[in-house]
């Protein structure tokens, strides 16, 4: 778990746990064991795919999930490393991480699908070959995967658990690049790392949550989304477990909701870019689409056509015919890829 520090008093126990990890940031740098920063670069990124990515290992998992792309160039450094199959499939940090993380995450290439294909019979190779016989074997899908080129991805059934995940892998990377400085990463054996992550007190910390809302793990996006019909489809969505991009117009909508499963983006409709960008933000964000709730419209007064002038006649068909398609045709290739109805 880590280090701890004890005294009689709260000051005297925090100053030496400062003496022992100046200490111990000493003895790295005196080993040169310090992680130079990566330079930082325009990230590759292939939107398409990161959504056939959550796909894959939501049908392996047997829910919706959510994906979080990292492209940091710690991130990216750290899957381009020239070993990474071997550094980074020898076991967790710590036993404890097991339970979030899996024993191992999974290494991308050419054919993510068969990769993540590959990975779940691995470990249900690994469950064979430890089980008791009174065991019941935990989902086989990847709780993280290394995509060379082009980061880290950590995944979740909602934005926190796919955020620890996340977590854990910047201290878990870190740290396998360190060891390997001062000798070589290694981890505890395989069987000692299977009985933490069946062990009954360790898979209850998993079930605090309660059981999973209906829309859990689904991807939405809701247009008009600041006011009326728009933004009460927003909350009904989160109350029913959805995470959702809410779009609109109006550039409050970056503040309203407040919430990390709810990603307020300004977008104009009527602007084919703007829709693009709203949408590849989307996927960026979350990792795929399964919903498109396109609600955003104009009313304007009520007029006979001898009555109105063009520019009324162009913004109504804009915004209230053109955008749809529009935005539908954006979405529908992620929507290919996203994840059906229960």
């Amino acid at each position: 778990h880590g280090i701890f520090t004890f005294s009689d008093d709260a000051k005297k126990s925090y100053e030496r746990m400062i003496q022992l990890v100046t200490e111990a940031e000493n003895y790295l740098q005196a080993q040169n064991a310090i992680i130079a920063q990566p330079l930082k670069a325009a990230p590759k990124e292939n939107l398409l795919d990161l959504a056939q990515i959550r796909k894959s290992v939501s049908e392996t998992k047997g829910a919706a999930m959510i994906a979080i792309m990292d492209t940091a160039p710690e991130s990216v450094h750290f899957a381009n490393h020239p070993q990474i199959a071997s550094i980074a499939t020898r076991g967790p940090l710590t036993p404890d991480h097991v339970i979030r993380t899996k024993p191992i995450p999974v290494i991308l290439g050419e054919n993510p699908e068969e990769e993540i294909a590959n990975y779940a019979n691995a470990y249900c190779e690994y469950f064979e070959r430890n089980t008791n016989g009174q065991l019941t074997q935990l989902n086989p899908a990847p709780c993280w995967a290394i995509w060379p080129e082009l980061g880290i991805i950590s995944f979740g059934r909602t934005v926190k658990e796919a955020n620890i995940v996340s977590d854990i892998k910047d201290h878990t990377i870190q740290a396998i690049q360190v060891a390997e400085k001062l000798g070589g990463w290694k981890t505890l054996p395989e069987s000692d790392i299977f009985d933490m992550e069946y062990w009954e007190l360790e898979q209850a910390k998993l079930g605090k949550g309660g059981a999973s809302l209906p829309l859990q793990g689904k991807i939405a996006l809701v247009t008009g989304a600041a006011s009326g019909i728009g933004r009460a489809c927003v909350e009904a969505l989160h109350a029913q477990g959805a995470t959702i991009a809410a779009l609109d117009l109006n550039p409050a909508i970056t503040t309203l909701f407040g919430k990390k499963e709810i990603l307020g983006i300004t977008c104009d409709v009527t602007i084919d870019e703007e829709i693009s960008k709203a949408v590849e933000t989307t996927i960026r964000h979350f990792g795929g689409l399964d919903i498109l709730i396109s609600n955003a419209g104009l009313f304007s007064p009520s007029q006979t056509i001898a009555e109105m002038n063009p520019k009324t006649w162009d913004s109504s068909i804009a915004i209230n015919l053109t955008s749809h398609q529009r935005l539908l045709q954006t979405c529908t290739p992620y929507l290919a890829k996203g994840i059906e109805a229960a």
